[in-house]
């Protein structure tokens, strides 16, 4: 019963820590789930992105490219998110962190736009 018990939690493990066959966790089809039925999942996914966005541009030699404005919210950064998946069904099956990407410097890139 043990050595089942033990199967069956590195199964469950194993699948929810699987990326897809894309290389990716999350879809921007999984993103836009969550974010449709009002999971707290979907801010606090989206906010993450936006964070490491921020971490991985004050590394050193790293170019800024999306520069937030000075007290911008985290709920319109949410907005901005929810917003680019739904006007973007043709892109929802890439990674959700590039949709967020995407989303952030559509809004808020530093250079020049062509």
């Amino acid at each position: 019963m043990r050595l089942l018990r033990l199967a069956l939690l590195m199964f469950v493990a194993l699948a929810a820590g699987t990326p897809s066959q894309a290389g990716y966790f999350i879809s921007g089809n999984d993103l836009k789930g969550y974010c449709d039925k009002g999971s707290h999942s979907c801010g606090g996914y989206i906010l993450g992105v936006v964070d490491m966005i921020s971490f991985e541009a004050e590394k050193p030699g790293s170019v800024r490219q999306i520069c937030l404005p000075e007290g911008v919210a985290a709920t319109q950064l949410v907005d901005i998110a929810k917003r680019y998946l739904e006007d973007n069904p043709d892109k929802r099956h890439w990674s959700a962190p590039i949709l967020v990407w995407n989303a952030m410097a559509a809004h808020f890139y530093c250079g020049k736009k062509s």
